[in-house]
């Protein structure tokens, strides 16, 4: 069951969605949500926002994860 996600959270779940396994370069997801013009803090934020309602451990996130060099990507193995 989801918890209750803002558009902006929602959009960037489905942008993770439609690749999971494959990282996201964070400009990528950026253009993706938020559009042109935005800052790559501004997906950060919202990516935080996503591990505090959907990890169990969002310190330690299994769900979506970091790829050092790459971007975030959704793991649909944990």
């Amino acid at each position: 069951k989801r918890k209750s996600l803002t558009p902006t959270e929602n959009m960037t779940l489905i942008a993770l969605e439609k690749n999971p396994g494959t990282p996201w370069h964070t400009d990528e997801l950026v253009k993706e949500v938020l559009g042109e013009g935005y800052a790559n803090d501004n997906i950060r934020y919202h990516i935080w926002n996503l591990r505090k309602k959907l990890e169990i451990d969002p310190e330690h996130p299994r769900l979506i994860v970091w790829v050092r060099g790459q971007g975030y990507r959704l793991d649909g193995s944990s």
